[in-house]
């Protein structure tokens, strides 16, 4: 699920192993699971266009934990997640060609060096 988003960057570590054993312990499901980094990806998107020059990508299953909660507590129309869903394409779109273009100009860099 993590690496269906191009904002995310997580490399599993042990912390990341540890939460999600601690998910799987209080039996959130994987559709929670996946409505949370639907909603949480959505958010940094929208974080990112209104200030590129800070953001940088999702890198720990961490950064989920209170949107998972956030969820629990209130209840979601099925319609808004297909919502979110078709919304978060075109922020994914530009966040890909902008990193695409930043790491070209890294390597770019790198060569002139």
């Amino acid at each position: 699920m993590l690496d269906e988003r191009a904002c995310i960057r997580s490399s599993f570590s042990t912390a990341d192993e540890v939460l999600a054993k601690q998910w799987f312990n209080a039996a959130i499901t994987l559709d929670r699971i996946r409505q949370a980094i639907l909603l949480g990806c959505a958010r940094k998107y929208v974080a990112w266009r209104n200030n590129q020059a800070v953001q940088g990508p999702i890198l720990t299953l961490r950064y989920f934990d209170s949107i998972l909660e956030e969820i629990g507590n209130h209840k979601f129309d099925s319609d808004y997640w297909e919502f979110l869903r078709f919304r978060i394409q075109r922020h994914e779109k530009l966040w890909i060609e902008k990193h695409r273009k930043e790491v070209g100009s890294s390597a770019e860099s790198m060569h002139a060096e």
